[in-house]
């Protein structure tokens, strides 16, 4: 049979059908289209999920094909604006929008006034992607359209996790899998150097966040999470990939986030009124960790002490302990010099310190990003993105007071953004864009139940 006279059957038949149901030829007509855009929007947002997975478990490379897609969901965001007449905004988070680009293009003005060298580098990171970021979250008037992005975080994890795993256990066992070579635009660093691993791939970012992010949903009730029955056996399995993989690299920011996280999300949940479980999940967590820091230990030759000591002097910033912790303390001071000759607007966005350039094709970076910011943009420009973080932590404690339900969503992803700010201070992974989903995904939710309160 033709393909044309295939289609007309078929017309025919669904249009018999619903004849028979009782609908008339209009209201056909209706629950056809309307069909046929929840096709769309769910190849839409599967795309949208599938993006947010690549840059969980491989952030900063594929640039080119990954702009590809980013470009294929900005297309379709303005065919749906087009048709539908409507952003999903609301007036508050358009205000800290306009409000921070417009203190990130006066900055970039005054770099420019100043010469400073990365001025225009840096428009992306604190103009472009932001505006990309919430023009990309008016799509979503729903608080349900954002579970799969909450889930592929738990998703992500264990795929980021099971990578550093793999690449370890290749590396020091010698299984020949090549997964040094694999991994490599992934930053792969993997050896065992006096009783101290180092290892480290791009993607660990993901895993620190995860660690919280995993320990705070499993704080939330039941009748208001939306990780239940497979899912919370998906996030114990995350978790406790997250804690090998944390463990084995000897990560100064996971036994610090480790350390603080149950004083974290018991806070944010004591100020949001959150009935969280009882402290036994940490207790599991934590005799989840010794278990498999007793198991890991053997096979592996990591001296414990070594690792401890290695911890301490990470905070040693009088100069006499390890590098990188000498140059971080030479790195404050010169930068807060720097910052007094401009206190108040700073010298402007991309500006460097001559007497410290860590980095000669991006001088304008500083693993101190908080002290570089303050010196970049002055006390003005700390004041206004500072401003723009309180409000969603304060906004996400209001909501939660509120919208009971909204915990599910908030709790999580609030958690984690207080972890990723303090690992932030010494690494500045928020001017990627990759990165930048851990402050606007918190944005994402508190903008649709904003929306439903107004409703």
């Amino acid at each position: 049979m033709p393909n044309s006279s295939l289609k007309q059957t078929v017309t025919t038949r669904r249009a018999a059908a619903a004849k028979a149901s009782g609908l008339n030829d209009g209201q056909i007509s209706q629950l056809t289209k309307r069909k046929r855009a929840n096709f769309i929007t769910q190849i839409y947002q599967g795309v949208a999920v599938s993006f947010f997975v690549l840059m969980l478990v491989i952030p900063t490379v594929y640039q080119t094909a990954r702009g590809g897609i980013l470009l294929f969901l900005l297309w379709g965001a303005l065919i749906f604006y087009a048709k539908i007449k409507k952003l999903y905004l609301t007036k508050a988070v358009l205000f800290w929008l306009f409000l921070t680009v417009l203190t990130s293009l006066a900055s970039v003005l005054i770099g420019l006034i100043n010469g400073t060298p990365g001025a225009l580098n840096v428009v992306s990171v604190f103009v472009i992607w932001p505006i990309v970021y919430v023009f990309l979250i008016g799509l979503v008037g729903h608080p349900a359209s954002l579970t799969p992005f909450l889930r592929a975080i738990v998703v992500g994890s264990i795929m980021a996790a099971a990578m550093g795993i793999l690449l370890v256990t290749d590396s020091l066992f010698g299984f020949g899998l090549g997964l040094n070579e694999l991994f490599q635009l992934q930053g792969a660093i993997v050896g065992l150097y006096d009783g101290v691993i180092e290892y480290r791939l791009f993607n660990m970012t993901t895993v620190l966040y995860s660690f919280i992010f995993l320990l705070a949903t499993l704080q939330i009730p039941s009748h208001i999470s939306i990780f239940e029955g497979r899912w919370r056996i998906a996030i114990w399995v995350a978790l406790g990939l997250s804690v090998i993989v944390l463990l084995i690299s000897g990560r100064r920011a996971f036994w610090l986030i480790a350390f603080l996280s149950p004083l974290l999300i018991s806070g944010l949940a004591r100020m949001g009124r959150v009935p969280v479980r009882s402290f036994s999940t940490y207790l599991k967590v934590t005799a989840i960790g010794i278990l498999l820091l007793l198991s890991v230990l053997p096979y592996l030759g990591i001296n414990l002490l070594l690792v401890f000591d290695d911890f301490k002097e990470g905070f040693d910033f009088s100069g006499q302990g390890q590098e990188s912790s000498s140059i971080r303390s030479a790195q404050f001071w010169i930068l807060i010099n720097a910052w007094l000759e401009n206190p108040i607007f700073g010298r402007g966005h991309g500006a460097s310190a001559v007497e410290m350039i860590r980095d000669p094709d991006r001088p304008w970076a500083y693993e101190l990003s908080y002290v570089a910011l303050l010196f970049q943009t002055g006390l003005m420009g700390m004041m206004v993105y500072a401003s723009a973080v309180l409000w969603i932590f304060a906004k996400g404690v209001s909501i939660m007071k509120r919208q009971p339900n909204s915990a599910g969503f908030l709790l999580p992803v609030l958690a984690g953004l207080v972890g990723f700010l303090i690992i932030n201070a010494t690494n500045p992974y928020l001017q990627k864009f990759d990165y930048l989903w851990v402050i606007f995904l918190p944005v994402a939710i508190i903008n649709v139940f904003m929306l439903k309160e107004s409703r």
